[in-house]
């Protein structure tokens, strides 16, 4: 059987189709990682108790969610996917005795906001909670706690800027301090001040540390973080123009990597 050109092309472009739209998923699923606050719940077009919403949090990681009410565990590790190609985009949420549960959803920066059907239901169609629809609408906040964690004092293991590791010897005397929107760091013979932020939205995570006092006043650093049971790992553009897109340094770029430990 003879299959034209035409036919193999389109194949092919439709095969790439499928692997870009899962790739575009799997970034998108990652931004889910972290603690979110429930801050409204509407379902079938009645309000939740705002005693019961402040008591709700949800602890997502790796496509899996947990759901607390306090500090009781309502549902556990509950497996979903989406797909952030479609419009709205989608959601399923497989239960433990194999219902699936559709919803769409919307993630804005810090605020994720679901609307999702009754178990083997389709897919709603908008961001609504009407008397009768079965609909749960849901908004959601990202936990201050999030970036709280990253707060401490933090020591160098190891360093690399531009391609080359530094001698261990050298960041003997060095220490990052991170408070509420404050950072110093020292290295010894000098102290650099200023505040910091992060972008959780972000694939990887985003940090921004701007200098107020010392050899960087004035200026902006952008930056990308992982922290891990491990530790703290922080890649920096010291040119302060575009912000590191993987954890590694090549000589000529003024990238430096730092891995830190908790103190």
């Amino acid at each position: 059987m003879k299959i034209k050109l035409q036919t193999l092309i389109a194949l092919g472009m439709a095969l790439n189709a499928i692997i870009a739209n899962g790739q575009d998923s799997k970034i998108e699923l990652a931004k889910f990682n972290g603690t979110w606050q429930l801050v409204s719940a509407v379902t079938d077009g009645k309000e939740m108790a705002a005693e019961t919403v402040k008591n709700i949090r949800v602890v997502i990681k790796d496509g899996k969610h947990t759901v607390y009410l306090a500090q009781t565990v309502l549902a556990k590790e509950i497996p979903f996917t989406i797909d952030s190609t479609r419009v709205p985009k989608t959601t399923i949420d497989t239960l433990p005795d194999g219902k699936k549960i559709k919803g769409i959803y919307k993630l804005e920066g810090e605020t994720l906001t679901s609307c999702m059907a009754a178990p083997e239901q389709d897919f709603p169609t908008e961001f609504s909670s009407k008397p009768g629809s079965g609909y749960s609408l849901r908004v959601f906040k990202r936990c201050a706690e999030e970036k709280q964690s990253l707060e401490g004092v933090w020591v160098p293991v190891d360093a690399e800027l531009a391609g080359v590791k530094l001698p261990v010897e050298s960041l003997k005397n060095w220490k990052l301090t991170l408070k509420t929107e404050q950072y110093q760091f020292e290295n010894g013979k000098e102290a650099d001040q200023g505040t910091w932020s992060v972008d959780t939205s972000k694939t990887p995570l985003a940090m921004d540390i701007t200098g107020t006092e010392g050899p960087n006043k004035g200026k902006t650093i952008l930056a990308i973080y992982e922290l891990s049971k491990e530790g703290l790992k922080i890649c920096y553009d010291l040119g302060g123009k575009n912000r590191p897109t993987e954890f590694m340094t090549k000589p000529g770029t003024p990238l430096f990597l730092v891995n830190y430990q908790r103190k």
